[in-house]
């Protein structure tokens, strides 16, 4: 909720500091900071979006270790374990309920 409160507001400021440049350019020196700081919020904002991976159901396939790092999302309020891919680097979120060997089944 609030990141789209400071993205229709980070919108808004830009859209009308540069619509008043636009029109006035000679007498809207005064507006880039306010567009310089509604710019840098925005582009935070869609930035921060697409850098934080999701977190995955399933768990990861070969080649990935578990760091033993384990945390609480606060959007699901989730458990959440941090598998690691020494080959590339790269890192991938998985809900520790996933994470967990399940029980083999039981035959009767």
């Amino acid at each position: 909720m609030l990141r789209r409160v400071l993205t229709a507001v980070a919108a808004l400021v830009l859209a009308g500091t540069a619509t008043v440049w636009a029109l006035a350019p000679l007498r809207a020196v005064a507006l880039w900071p306010g567009m310089f700081w509604s710019a840098l919020v925005l582009a935070g904002l869609v930035f921060e979006r697409f850098v934080y991976k999701p977190i995955r159901r399933d768990l990861p396939g070969a080649g990935w270790e578990a760091t033993g790092e384990r945390f609480i999302d606060p959007a699901t309020r989730r458990e959440v374990q941090v598998f690691f891919r020494p080959a590339d680097g790269k890192r991938m979120y998985v809900r520790a309920d996933a994470a967990r060997p399940q029980p083999p089944p039981t035959s009767d």
